[in-house]
Parts: structure tokens; C-alpha cells; sequence
């Protein structure tokens, strides 16, 4: 049986570890809602639909609540 300290070490190693692999997978979701956010800002209409298209796509796929879109 593992002691608490031991589990407690893991847990902290696995959170270390997972930390950076979350953060980036986060960035790499929401990467066509911010683009066409930010080409929106600047008025470049063509690429910001296309990013945003591509952001509802996949928020269709994933079956995200159109309330959260």
C-alpha cells in the first residue's frame, strides 16, 4: 500500500507534467474563435469568416451548447 506522502508526490509529478500538455490543447481549441476575434478587431472581414466557420465546426462536432458558443 502507497503512503499518503508517496501519492501525494505522484499526484504532484503527474500535475507537473499535465500542466503544460492542457494549456497548449486549450490554445490549440480555441485558435479559430481568437483569430477570428482578433481579424474581426481589424476589419478583415474574409479571414475572420473563415476562422469563425471553422470555430463553429468544430463546436458542432464537439456538441458544444449553442449558449456557449
Amino acid at each position: 500500500m502507497l503512503g499518503l506522502t508517496r501519492l501525494f508526490r505522484y499526484a504532484t509529478r503527474l500535475a507537473a507534467w499535465a500542466t503544460p500538455h492542457i494549456q497548449k490543447w486549450r490554445r490549440k481549441r480555441n485558435e479559430d474563435r481568437t483569430e477570428g476575434e482578433r481579424h474581426l478587431a481589424v476589419k478583415n472581414y474574409a479571414p475572420a469568416e473563415a476562422h469563425l466557420a471553422a470555430a463553429i465546426s468544430k463546436a458542432v462536432r464537439r456538441r458544444v451548447p449553442a449558449s456557449k458558443l
